[in-house]
């Protein structure tokens, strides 16, 4: 029974999320968000080694993408940090968090705990809304997942 709770649990906060991302991609939000997108990955080919420095994207936006609109960041969080860092930053970041939510599913899988389900889907979430917005942007967010992430593999 809690087994099958749980997994709808999980397809409705992914419905949830997809249901988010089509909502905030509709319209001016999702042009602007593929000119941001665009002008990261022109960044990243031009600097795909050491990136243009924490920030710079609002600095090269105009110089990519001349629409007289500005954007502090990338609007997706594996673009942020290659265009802050370089490509084998966001790499990274992109691998680590694939680790992360692999092994912390099968943790919360075999635990059978509710609670760090919770922890799971909520950090499932950030991973999901980080390809349309910068949440590493904001550093107590990025440690909120973190400390989500080490819920999820806490045995209970």
């Amino acid at each position: 029974m809690a087994n099958h709770r749980a997994k709808r649990t999980v397809v409705f906060i992914v419905l949830i999320a997809l249901i988010t991302i089509a909502w905030r991609g509709t319209g001016n939000a999702l042009k602007a968000r593929l000119d941001y997108w665009t002008a990261a990955t022109r960044t990243i080919a031009d600097h795909p080694w050491k990136g243009v420095g924490v920030g710079g994207f609002g600095a090269h936006y105009q110089h990519y993408l001349p629409t007289g609109e500005y954007s502090a960041s990338a609007h997706n969080d594996f673009l942020e940090l290659s265009t802050s860092y370089g490509l084998p930053a966001g790499v990274l970041f992109a691998g680590i968090l694939g680790v992360v939510l692999w092994r912390s599913y099968s943790e919360v899988r075999g635990q059978r705990s509710e609670v760090n389900l919770g922890y799971w889907c909520a950090l499932l979430a950030f991973a999901v809304q980080g390809l349309v917005e910068s949440l590493l942007y904001v550093p107590a967010l990025g440690i909120m997942a973190a400390v989500g992430a080490g819920k999820c593999s806490e045995v209970t």
